[in-house]
């Protein structure tokens, strides 16, 4: 498996991500993608990916997402059942996955590739055209398109069709209007209390799934900064982070992440490990200070003490005790090099 040293985390301000959504809707439409006229999206969580679906909010083309893991005959079923025209993908997902399927789904005609380039490419059907994202974007900043008004979409407006992941037969597309989105997400930043700009959410589930794209849709909502990552890079000992170097929680720090049963297995195994570095005495007064700490947490109370001698490398792991404070955004974690 290759190991990847990542960078430091790229910002983007709330404008700059409000400019090239507005771009992007408006290049999609030079494209011909037409308002309540689906549009699909294959990609893995990056900030693209969000970028694409505040373009398609803003113009009214619902989006179909489906999940980056999903093999051929699923992606066709979900193209050909929603009549996409336009999808937006990642180079590596057009190599392995799309472009064997492109001959079994007649109506596409438009790939825009997130971070590959644009032109003709090698074995492709004569009708498909391939674009990359910064030029559809281009072609957003024309002067005619600048001024063609954009088709608002009402509450009751399909926002997205969300395949299921497959796990049970065929993906089912799940319709999801607007004011659905607008109420999940508000009954979730109930939930949710405080809120605000110096909060940093990490996100690596897929974007395709309703739990990640609502959590990111409440933290944007309350200008909190998102950074991205992958269930393989997420801690220093994701199975992708080359041995030594550090992981996107402790190089993000973040404040809020959402979670599942299997990532958070994966948090257990790296806490077990940590703990096997111990020695017999620290791991008994380990066990006894956790023991202690449920008891406080169930009773209503914090346990500072022990938070701060004791569970300092477990909480590590995800990044808590941040202290810095920096201008709202989106994030992308650019690798340096790999291995």
């Amino acid at each position: 498996m290759i190991t990847v040293i990542l960078g430091q985390y790229v910002w983007l301000s709330y404008e700059e991500v409000f400019q090239a959504a507005q771009r992007l809707g408006r290049g999609l439409a030079a494209l011909g993608q037409k308002p309540r006229h689906n549009i699909a999206i294959f990609c893995e969580t990056r900030a693209e990916w969000f970028i694409t679906a505040q373009a398609c909010f803003m113009h009214s083309f619902p989006l179909v997402t489906l999940y980056a893991t999903l093999g051929g005959p699923a992606i066709a079923h979900g193209l050909n059942q929603t009549e996409v025209t336009h999808i937006v993908t990642s180079q590596d997902l057009l190599q392995t996955r799309l472009k064997d399927i492109l001959l079994e789904v007649p109506r596409l005609q438009h790939i825009i590739v997130v971070d590959g380039r644009s032109g003709p490419e090698e074995g492709f059907p004569r009708r498909i055209h391939v674009h990359n994202m910064a030029t559809v974007q281009e072609l957003g900043t024309e002067p005619e398109k600048l001024t063609s008004p954009r088709s608002q979409p009402l509450p009751s407006d399909i926002a997205v069709i969300m395949y299921t992941s497959g796990s049970t037969g065929v993906p089912k597309g799940v319709m999801v209007s607007h004011s659905n989105i607008i109420a999940g997400i508000t009954g979730m930043a109930e939930r949710i209390p405080g809120l605000c700009e110096e909060d940093t959410y990490i996100g690596y589930l897929p974007l395709a799934h309703v739990l990640e794209l609502s959590a990111e849709l409440v933290c944007v909502s309350h200008g909190c900064r998102v950074g991205y990552s992958s269930p393989h890079t997420l801690a220093d000992q994701s199975s992708k982070i080359k041995r030594g170097c550090r992981g996107d929680s402790t190089v993000l720090q973040p404040t809020l992440m959402a979670a599942v049963p299997e990532i958070m297995d994966r948090i257990y195994k790296n806490v077990m490990q940590k703990l096997e570095e111990m020695s017999s005495v620290q791991r008994t007064m380990f066990t006894l200070a956790y023991n202690y700490k449920m008891e406080q947490i169930c009773q209503g109370n914090s346990t500072p003490l022990c938070d701060g001698l004791l569970f300092g490398k477990v909480r590590s792991l995800l990044g808590v005790g941040r202290g810095c404070c920096c201008q709202g955004g989106l994030l992308s974690p650019q690798p340096r090099s790999a291995s």
